[in-house]
Parts: structure tokens; C-alpha cells; sequence
């Protein structure tokens, strides 16, 4: 038996199973296969690889616990944008010296994107079929 994310809500109250995913929703993501319950965990301050972490029901070793819960939670967001800040990574790696308008160009640019992102990040409602998201991890904020 396989399932999904668990739910809890904007305002942190757990959702039920017939409740849609919103944007903005917290999940956290787990599979259970017979003894065994698999988490994506990250600690995302010091170390900012994801991995997956597994306990086995009954362990003694860790009494079936995955540690700080905080690690394994994350926020459902829409997707964001990110092409005008890699434009401008792109066109400062490749010239020494650059073009004042061309820059200062791009530089609008990418605080254009970020006025976007900033909006989405606010974006309410059900998430739907087709809707790209991005789980942004709870406890550093960072997008795995």
C-alpha cells in the first residue's frame, strides 16, 4: 500500500482525505510498504541535499521515529519563474565588461520576475490537473 502526502492545511489544521490540495497547503510526503514508512527529508540550512529517509516499525534503534518533523514538511507553491536570473547569470559570466543598458536591462528584467513570484507565492485555491507546483521546503524556505 502506497500513499500519498499528508495534508494540513494553510492555517495548520490537519485536511481530510476528501479535501482538494490548495496552493499554500503543508505536506508531508510518505510512502508505507508493509513495516517500513519512507519520508523526503531535508535538513535544508547546513546541507542542502534531499534524501529519503526510512523507518522500519518497531526499529529500536529509532523507536519508528524520523527525528525533527520540521524536516520533512513542505509548503505547495506554484511554479515559479526563473529564466530572466539565469538570462542575467548567462550574461555576466560572459562578458568582463558589460554594457550599461544591457545590463541595467536585464536587471529590470529580473525584478520584474521577482514581483511575479512574489504574487504567485500568494496564489490561493485548489491546486487543479496540469498545474505545475514546487514544494518549497518549510523549515529553510529553499525549493529542492
Amino acid at each position: 500500500q502506497a500513499e500519498g502526502a499528508n495534508k494540513i492545511g494553510a492555517g495548520g489544521a490537519p485536511k481530510g482525505d476528501n479535501d482538494a490540495l490548495c496552493f499554500s497547503d503543508l505536506i508531508l510526503l510518505c510512502i508505507r510498504k508493509g513495516d517500513f514508512r519512507c519520508y523526503l527529508r531535508g535538513e535544508g540550512v547546513v546541507i542542502e541535499d534531499m534524501h529519503v529517509f526510512t523507518v522500519k516499525e518497531g526499529d529500536k534503534a529509532t523507536g519508528g521515529n524520523i527525528g525533527d518533523i520540521r524536516d520533512c514538511i513542505f509548503r505547495v507553491v506554484p511554479q515559479m519563474s526563473y529564466n530572466s536570473k539565469k538570462e542575467l547569470t548567462k550574461y555576466n559570466q560572459k562578458h568582463t565588461t558589460p554594457n550599461l543598458t544591457a545590463l541595467s536591462q536585464l536587471q529590470e528584467k529580473v525584478r520584474q520576475e521577482e514581483l511575479q513570484n512574489n504574487a504567485r507565492q500568494k496564489q490561493m485555491g485548489p491546486v487543479r490537473y496540469g498545474d505545475v507546483v514546487q514544494l518549497q521546503h518549510l523549515k529553510s524556505g529553499k525549493y529542492p
